[in-house]
């Protein structure tokens, strides 16, 4: 047995090679070749030889040797040129490729038919038959071509050389059209990785199979081999250069590290320092990318930037508004957002391979263009929140918490009702507002906030620009006067881009694109050049994102801060705006500010500037930074300017630098050779995510809710846990507010079990004369249990308000937790008993809570003035009689 496993281990550092060989040789070809690249690539040989290593050794435990299934391969192979022998190989194959495909055609009708009745049952049972049509047409199909095979015979030239390079085609071929069709089929995965491991297992289980068939290896090489993988894997390792290179660049290196990093995160909280982790604290709970920075107490708690301060404030919320004459006010705004929109896919910026915007480029030579504009998040639950509102994610709160639970396929988030946006503005200055569609339904995110009319045209991925356009004609046409404020949003150049479009400029991902981007253009064109002519009206053509289309082996957008994601479109036509095109950063956070500035509205807070001094040919900050930042597959922040864009990966705690004049593909990574650059630009990114003092704030919040231990007479006897997660130590009843206007606070005192990756949401339920929610993220949204340090006790009061509304009464409470549809279930034996439904712990349901006394004074003294306003309309009334 041992010859056996020394001759496998043998067998398994050579099956990492060639799979090595194409992990690494993949970002050459996406050109995405990292900095540190060499050293990740060494890392990566090592995790790919100790996970070849380990699955080996699996196999030989459970794979018998000398098995009839070993003997029947050889004999298969030995008779390869035999009909009747070879025809049983040829009939396995033909039937195994025809059901790939047969599943293959099943998935993309699965696909393509959703959504394509009202109905819900119909769309369902007409998926089912086709999925059911698909494989019983594969099965037909496959019996058929056996029958025709199976008596072919082996060709003569085969030997296992041959049969190792036609394999190595067939998988090459394979992933070639997985990249060329990824657009439909794998827009958010990375199918090398899938074909990768599969082929992987296969040559695993071969080799466990067939080991004893090698010669034996010398134990003074296996020893050097095993030693020269555990010097891959310890020192290169630990360098903060490979995470790049393990955080995605190298597809299967990436999968294996992900799996291994947290053997060595060794505090427990979430991060670790090896295999591109960005831990700058390994054993210190407290201390993590992501975690929160409390001020003035010299711990670098974050890992960025070093401590910080409490005189770090941050750019503060001045939108700097320009003076604007009553008679230059703009009586028809007109918003016009595209979803996915790349610049330099517009003939205008510069675009010129097919003829995809002619309409809107002869309407842009009239208006003012920023070159250089960025969205705040390269998917449209970030952007659109900025531009409506002006405000980034930093100012709204609790948002971030929900970006992080945010399903893909049903997006969950949604504005907070506090927000202001600009429709809601602008309607208190007697605008008309409406919104038009396409693509998503604002409702269910509540963007619609302020929107009078709201016509979504549609929320499925369809070409609907010609809809879109008719709708926003129909619209003015019903206002055709007063002051006026339309949003219409088109989504015909987002993913899919479907074949069957006009005009067609071919069959590839990109000539499709262009082809989306062309049909808008043909009927919002028109619907621009007609705006134009307005005589006090004021229009903002923007993208929300960009698009990836196979720069850095990605497809889609939301994943990566690279320019083909970030970078948007931004132009902007009107009476009294001077043509021209302008250097210099912009946001789409300036979208709000600028349109409320030009309607004559007052200064509200945002997180963008008013460009209307710009506009209107005033100068522009040629050296102005803005803010870009994503929340998934991690957290990723970049901050640009005309020239420079520097990236922070917050897990890996690593930073990317780019020239984008000398570098516009951003495929040379200057961090290493310009790290004055980057601490300047450190500085620049620091400020711009702590904009308003939102770091400082948050800090000195979260302070105050870490306590060392739990009062007595809140303890509760045992802990009651929720799941593996977290445990309810003790909770209490009183007051809470300012001493002269006190309300009831129940305060929870809350203990991490474990790092969560999931932010978990307060369910606190009452039932009394009413019931009602207190539902609500821990902290008030300052601190979601994403961030917890395992074993950290949190306070967090939940506000349960004066209660003037109700008699002196009593009252059940329940605790829970959850978020979107997944919930935390109480264990039983706890210190709280639990409700029927076994979903909530009951934390009393005795407790007496009166009304408090200064809130029944307020609304007896509200009361009366009410009705003394009201007896003297009536005097008035009266007396106009």
């Amino acid at each position: 047995m041992s010859a056996r496993v020394s001759r496998a281990a043998a067998l398994a550092f050579a099956l990492a090679l060639p799979f090595w060989l194409v992990d690494i040789c993949l970002p050459v070809f996406r050109g995405a070749w990292p900095s540190g690249g060499f050293l990740g690539a060494l890392t990566g040989l090592g995790l790919l030889q100790l996970t070849s290593l380990s699955l080996v050794v699996l196999c030989l435990l459970i794979v018998p040797l000398n098995t009839a299934f070993d003997e029947k391969l050889l004999t298969i192979w030995r008779r390869r040129k035999e009909p009747g022998e070879a025809g049983k190989t040829y009939s396995l194959s033909a039937a195994t490729f025809v059901g790939f495909v047969g599943f293959g055609l099943a998935l993309w009708l699965l696909i393509r038919l959703e959504g394509v009745f009202a109905t819900a049952a119909y769309t369902s049972l007409i998926r089912a038959l086709a999925v059911a049509a698909s494989l019983l047409l594969a099965l037909l199909v496959a019996r058929r071509l056996s029958r025709l095979v199976c008596r072919l015979p082996g060709p003569s030239w085969l030997s296992p050389a041959h049969l190792l390079v036609v394999c190595f085609g067939a998988a090459s071929l394979l992933y070639a059209l997985l990249w060329w069709q990824r657009d439909l089929l794998f827009k958010e995965i990375d199918p090398w990785p899938l074909l990768g491991f599969s082929l992987f297992g296969v040559a695993v289980i071969f080799v466990a199979i067939f080991a004893h068939r090698v010669a034996a290896v010398k134990p003074v090489q296996l020893a050097g081999s095993l030693l020269f993988l555990f010097s891959l894997l310890l020192f290169p390792g630990s360098s903060k250069q490979v995470a790049a290179s393990l955080n995605g660049t190298f597809p299967m290196a990436s999968v294996i590290a992900s799996v291994l990093r947290p053997m060595a995160d060794f505090d427990g909280d979430g991060v670790s320092s090896w295999l591109g982790g960005g831990d700058c604290a390994p054993f210190d709970p407290m201390s993590f990318p992501g975690a929160v920075d409390f001020p003035d107490d010299g711990i670098d708690q974050d890992c960025f930037a070093g401590d910080l301060s409490s005189k770090q404030l941050g750019q503060q919320l001045d939108p700097k508004f320009s003076d604007v004459a009553k008679s230059d006010e703009a009586q028809l705004i007109v918003l016009v957002s595209v979803d996915a929109l790349r610049p330099d896919f517009l003939g205008f910026y510069g675009y010129s391979r097919f003829p995809s915007s002619p309409q809107i480029d002869a309407w842009a030579s009239g208006a003012v263009v920023f070159d250089d504009a960025f969205t705040s998040g390269p998917y449209t639950t970030i952007a659109i929140p900025s531009m409506l509102t002006g405000l980034g994610m930093g100012q709204l709160t609790g948002y971030i918490s929900d970006l992080f639970e945010e399903r893909i396929s049903s997006p969950t988030v949604r504005l907070p009702s506090s927000v202001e946006t600009l429709a809601e503005m602008l309607a208190g200055q007697g605008y008309a507002t409406g919104a038009i569609v396409s693509g998503f339904d604002i409702k269910v995110n509540a963007f619609d906030q302020g929107f009078k009319q709201v016509n979504v045209i549609t929320p499925r991925s369809l070409d609907t620009a010609d809809k879109v356009t008719a709708a926003a004609r129909s619209w003015l046409q019903k206002n055709p006067s007063g002051k006026r404020f339309l949003w219409l949003h088109y989504f015909d150049p987002h993913d899919p881009y479907f074949h069957d479009v006009k005009p067609k400029f071919g069959s590839s991902t990109k000539a499709r694109y262009a082809s989306s981007i062309a049909f808008m253009d043909s009927h919002l064109g028109p619907l621009l050049s007609e705006l134009a002519e307005h005589p006090s009206s004021l229009v903002g053509l923007v993208s929300d994102h960009g698009e990836s289309l196979g720069e850095k082996g990605r497809f889609g957008h939301g994943y990566n801060l690279h320019v083909h994601e970030a970078r948007m479109v931004m132009a902007w036509r009107g009476r009294g705006l001077m043509p021209r095109r302008i250097q210099g950063a912009a946001s789409i956070l300036d979208v709000a500010p600028t349109l409320l500035n030009a309607s004559g509205g007052k200064s509200r807070l945002s997180a963008g500037y008013s460009l209307l001094k710009a506009l209107r040919g005033g100068p522009y900050d040629a050296q102005r930074a803005v803010l870009t930042e994503s929340y998934r597959r991690g957290q990723h922040f970049a901050v640009s300017t005309a020239k420079w864009r520097l990236f922070y990966h917050l897990d890996q705690g690593r930073f990317e630098l780019y020239d984008r004049l000398q570098d516009p593909k951003e495929s040379n990574d200057l961090a290493a050779e310009n790290p004055a650059r980057v601490d300047l630009m450190r500085d620049q990114l620091m400020s711009l995510m702590n904009r308003g003092g939102t770091f400082v704030r948050r800090g000195q919040q979260v302070r105050e809710l870490i306590v060392e231990s739990v009062p007595k007479d809140a303890l509760l006897a045992k802990p009651v846990r929720f799941g593996d997660a977290i445990e309810l130590v003790g909770y209490s009843f009183g007051q809470g507010g300012g001493s002269d206007k006190p309300q009831h606070v129940a305060t929870l005192y809350l203990r991490a079990l474990r790092r969560m990756n999931r932010s978990w949401k307060v369910a606190f339920g009452m039932k009394g004369p009413k019931a009602m929610n207190k539902d609500h993220f821990p902290g008030r949204s300052y601190y979601p249990t994403t961030q917890w340090p395992p074993g950290t006790l949190i306070k967090d009061p939940v506000i349960l308000g004066t209660m003037s509304k109700f008699p002196p009464s009593r009252w059940s409470m329940t605790l829970g937790f959850y978020t979107g549809d997944a919930r935390l279930a109480p264990q039983p034996g706890g210190g709280l008993p639990l409700t029927s439904a076994g979903t909530r712990a009951i934390l009393t349901s005795n407790q007496l809570i009166k009304p408090m006394p200064w809130a029944l004074e307020r609304d007896r003294k509200k009361k009366k003035q009410q009705l003394a306003d009201k007896r003297a309309k009536a005097l008035r009334a009266k007396e106009s009689k």
